[in-house]
């Protein structure tokens, strides 16, 4: 090996590996089925402790608690889509489905301000009709990669427990705020993984960081770090 290129290679891995040791574990918590009476008890928790998270919020839900949607977005949380009814995006058919998307954001936009391009549809069903009247509407579709099952009754009590064995860096954490249970251990998870680390992010904001495009159309379950060295061809 040639001298010059030993010290340049050297100098690449020594760059490689500060910023490694510099990285944030970033996760992304999102939270779907509200809003609620709970979520005014998630937000102040939210707020205490300075956490942003993804809300998927069903159109039904909007209309009942209006005060709740404009609050979740003055303390910068991101907004995103449920549908309105909360059924199958897969069983509609495409007129059905293009309504139920764009009722749910007309309603958010009117109280906010914010125009919501993420769509997480009900159950994360989807198939490639979703995904095509996603695209011609201008939503991409945002699944997850951590699952607790916390709307399980017999399975609340295990939210942190299953979050904590199984979250890496760039995860897509599913959550709900149906409930005053689920919501004190979703802010119980926020302190335990900010106790090992992570730190937290929206989903638009970590996929800007980990240089990932939201595209129409397309779906995302996670944002892993991005390989420092390009694979050979």
């Amino acid at each position: 090996m040639k001298p010059l290129f030993r010290i340049v290679l050297t100098a690449l891995l020594l760059a490689a590996l500060s910023v490694l040791a510099s990285a944030e574990a970033l996760v992304a918590l999102t939270v779907d089925d509200g809003p609620s009476p709970a979520s005014e008890t998630l937000l102040d928790g939210l707020r205490e402790r300075g956490v942003p998270v993804t809300f998927f919020l069903c159109g039904y839900r909007i209309k009942e608690y209006p005060a709740v949607v404009r609050r979740m977005a003055e303390d910068g949380h991101e907004l995103g889509v449920h549908g309105c009814s909360h059924a199958y995006f897969t069983t509609m058919p495409e007129p059905a489905l293009r309504r139920e998307l764009r009722e749910t954001a007309g309603a958010l936009a009117q109280l906010t301000g914010q125009e919501p391009r993420l769509v997480r549809p009900p159950g994360g069903l989807c198939n490639e009709k979703v995904l095509s009247v996603c695209a011609d509407e201008g939503f991409c579709v945002v699944h997850w990669s951590v699952d607790p099952c916390d709307w399980d009754r017999a399975a609340r009590d295990k939210t942190v427990s299953r979050v904590l064995a199984k979250a890496q860096d760039g995860d897509v954490i599913l959550l709900h705020d149906l409930t005053e249970t689920t919501v004190r251990n979703i802010l119980r998870l926020v302190d335990a993984l900010r106790a090992r680390g992570f730190s937290f992010r929206t989903v638009s904001a970590l996929a800007a960081e980990r240089g990932v495009p939201l595209l129409p159309g397309k779906r995302y379950s996670s944002f892993p770090p991005q390989a420092i060295f390009p694979s050979s061809p």
